[in-house]
């Protein structure tokens, strides 16, 4: 491996398997160290190492990085937890449950894709007759949302599945507070209780059950517009699929996606999770989700081409040319599956005008048009 540049699928086989780590060479853990760190998996990777017991046999180059960068990672974990007792005190009395989601719920619920994990903002799911009352809770003891437009302010509150994001006046942590896991707006939204059913109790929150907490990752992935941590996350779907891999769970997951309308979407994590980090799912259940899905084989050869790219690392050191223009496919997707094409046109003229006239009149523009 030392004489050849690091290559993608050399990145997915160190996370998939930590004896991979043993073949290489002191120049490749520099660019594997540098990738590994912009892609937020790090830490993960030095949890790995150790729990393997290989970290003792590799050389103290990478062991230093690896310790600093599982430090960064705990005090990360430290900080959650300490907003989300803060969380709980402020809002607990507004609503009966509060819902952790994605990376703050793994750290609560000290599941193995926590270890290692990082993340910058909590995810909070209240129902949507608490969620004005919970919002004003936040407010009152200091998180806040950025002065938006009232074109901005209304695309969350009317399509949107979260308000605007809240970030502490004081200690800047971000909160995203949902009222459903995809956006109304694109007729696709499920119905939450399907997802909340089962849930379970900790430390006064409540985590989605496992089959509920791993559709979330998926449609977070696969119907996401923001690429930056798609390595990060296929590798979170990875351990999760791992983790909870029994009989009850993939009934469970299959059944949920086909009440909650995201057959496609399972079915493409679990072909890329297979791909790339070669995830162990039985034959029956790759069967059933062969059949559950409806896309024809052309599609799906062509969104493998994209995908294989765009769920890629992102760090020039080997980010393949084509790179872009595959993000950009899967982007442009993820806009089409977010909103009925009307919308969506007149969405993005409405941003590429506001920011043609912000670029040469400035923001103050429309501040002082709506003052």
């Amino acid at each position: 491996m030392s004489k050849h540049k690091i290559s993608s699928q050399q990145l997915f086989d160190l996370l998939a398997d930590s004896q991979n780590a043993l073949d290489l060479s002191d120049s490749d853990w520099v660019d594997v160290i540098r990738i590994f760190r912009s892609e937020s998996v790090l830490a993960r990777f030095a949890c790995q190492l150790e729990e393997s017991g290989v970290i003792t046999q590799l050389p103290s180059y990478a062991t230093k990085h690896l310790a600093n960068a599982k430090l960064v990672a705990q005090r990360q974990v430290s900080s959650v937890r300490f907003e989300c007792a803060e969380i709980l005190h402020i809002a607990k009395n507004t609503c009966e449950k509060l819902y952790l989601l994605k990376g703050a719920a793994y750290c609560l619920a000290s599941l193995p894709v926590s270890k290692g994990r990082t993340f910058s903002d909590i995810d909070l799911l209240v129902t949507k007759d608490v969620l004005a009352q919970t919002e004003t809770s936040l407010k009152l003891h200091g998180w806040l949302s950025e002065p938006l437009s009232k074109y901005d302010e209304a695309y969350y509150r009317e399509w949107a599945h979260e308000v605007p994001p809240m970030k502490h006046s004081g200690r800047g942590t971000v909160i995203d507070l949902h009222h459903n896991l995809y956006l109304p707006v694109s007729g696709r939204a499920p119905k939450v209780e399907l997802f909340l059913e089962g849930a379970i109790e900790t430390d006064g929150f409540h985590i989605l059950r496992p089959a509920a907490m791993t559709l979330h990752a998926i449609i977070h992935l696969m119907l996401n517009d923001d690429l930056k941590h798609a390595f990060r996350d296929l590798n979170d779907l990875h351990l999760m699929m791992t983790e909870f891999s029994k009989q009850a769970f993939w009934e469970d997951l299959l059944d949920l996606a086909h009440k909650s309308g995201f057959e496609n979407e399972l079915f493409l994590a679990c072909r890329y999770c297979r791909h790339f980090f070669k995830t162990s799912i039985s034959t029956e259940y790759l069967t059933k989700l062969a059949n559950m899905q409806n896309m024809n084989q052309s599609e799906i050869k062509l969104l493998d081409r994209f995908y294989a790219l765009a769920l890629s690392p992102k760090h020039y050191l080997v980010k393949r040319a084509s790179a872009n223009f595959a993000e950009l496919v899967i982007i442009t997707r993820a806009h089409l599956k977010k909103m009925p094409i009307k919308i969506l046109l007149y969405h993005t003229a409405y941003k590429v005008y506001r920011s043609a006239v912000e670029s040469l009149l400035g923001k103050a523009f429309f501040e002082k048009s709506n003052s």
